[in-house]
């Protein structure tokens, strides 16, 4: 469960979070003293898990992406061969990132430059180049498929997003999510992002989930620059669903500095932790 510490932390912060939302004013009363044991809310364990695993790839994808992106630019790739990146883990574990651009019909995707993940878990990557480009008409040519049709369906952003596709169950489909890019150092997005289905041939959106609403930002900066004040974790409200999304787990493994975060939603009060693991609480009566 919590540390005392902790524990006062979060009852700070839920009560805060509440009264700035939804929750109205309590009546002064005597109350039982609240324990987190007691309220451990009857949520599956392997809902929880799955968001959780599904948070941990996109931060793998991501983390992916930036480190063979760096690889592959010291080789000073050719601009006319390069128009987007795949990610994906494979067999044994390692991330293979593949840069290069399809083809007018779609059915091929070109592989000019691959960066390779040196062993499980490693920031370092191989590059190299390859000529003449790898025609790829299945996984590669899929996925980037799938991501061109969530970025046409989610338009043109008013702010850098990322997006990124990942294999999902036994048919082959995809999701792809969008979400919004860093663009000041210590400063983190959350919000005003998406994820869609689509099918296993990457041509068309199965299904769409509005994630969050407006994008919030984190700002490490102004929180850590006050004397004597220690970051002891986030927080903010749930409003479209009863259930942390994909990208709470996602924004958590990826901000810095490492923080859990606490999420109030209509029925629950919901901890991530620093690796992603989802504890639920049934709110207070």
């Amino acid at each position: 469960m919590f540390s005392s510490q902790e524990y006062l932390v979060y009852r700070r912060i839920l009560i805060g979070l509440a009264a700035a939302s939804f929750l109205p004013a309590p009546a002064v009363a005597q109350q039982t003293p609240w324990r987190s044991a007691d309220h451990v809310a009857d949520i599956p364990r392997a809902e929880l898990d799955s968001i959780t695993a599904r948070g941990r790839l996109l931060a793998e994808y991501d983390a992916a992406a930036w480190h063979g992106t760096d690889a592959v630019m010291a080789l000073q790739p050719k601009s006319d061969l390069v128009a987007g990146y795949l990610a994906r883990r494979t067999a044994d574990a390692r991330w293979e990132v593949v840069f290069g651009r399809s083809s007018a019909a779609g059915d091929t995707f070109y592989v000019a430059y691959r960066a390779v993940q040196r062993a499980v878990g490693d920031t370092a990557f191989n590059a190299s180049a390859i000529s003449p480009a790898t025609p790829e008409t299945d996984y590669d040519a899929r996925a980037s498929r799938a991501l061109d049709a969530g970025r046409r369906e989610f338009g043109r952003p008013t702010r850098p997003y990322n997006a990124m596709v990942v294999s999902v169950g036994d048919k082959g489909e995809w999701y792809v999510y969008l979400v919004p890019a860093p663009t000041v150092a210590g400063v983190w997005p959350l919000g005003g992002d998406v994820r869609y289905r689509v099918s296993a041939d990457g041509r068309t959106i199965i299904e769409q989930r509005r994630l969050h609403n407006a994008v919030i930002e984190f700002d490490s900066r102004s929180a850590t620059s006050q004397p004597g004040k220690t970051l002891q974790a986030g927080s903010h409200s749930a409003v479209l669903a009863d259930r942390p999304e994909d990208t709470d787990v996602f924004y958590v493994l990826t901000r810095q500095p490492s923080l859990p975060e606490y999420i109030v939603s209509r029925s629950y009060y919901f901890r991530i932790a620093v690796d992603g693991q989802i504890m639920a609480y049934d709110r207070e009566k």
